[in-house]
């Protein structure tokens, strides 16, 4: 599972649009812990099935889900559900900036 340091980053990319309309978002806030992480700098790996030994978790970034993104974050992946406890649904309307 992927995790971002940053909200705006997943606003706008991963947001859940509620209620029919796009400016309705939500998002899910977690715990998460990452134990010691490996550290990737801005590099990937799509190839891991889990961390290396010694380590809970892979870090990496900041990083854009692409490149016409604004927002970057520092993300962490997971391997293991129980190192999650999504803790918040946080609902929202985002102004329209037109």
């Amino acid at each position: 599972m992927y995790f971002a340091e940053r909200a705006a980053y997943c606003n706008e990319n991963f947001a859940f649009y509620a209620g029919g309309t796009p400016c309705r978002k939500q998002l899910i806030f977690a715990r998460v812990v990452a134990g010691r992480s490996q550290q990737f700098g801005m590099g990937t790996d799509d190839t891991l099935t889990k961390p290396a030994r010694g380590f809970h978790s892979v870090a990496g970034g900041p990083h854009k889900f692409n490149d016409h993104g604004v927002e970057e974050s520092a993300m962490w992946v997971v391997y293991d559900n129980t190192q999650v406890y999504p803790q918040y649904i946080v609902e929202y309307v985002e102004e329209d900036e037109g």
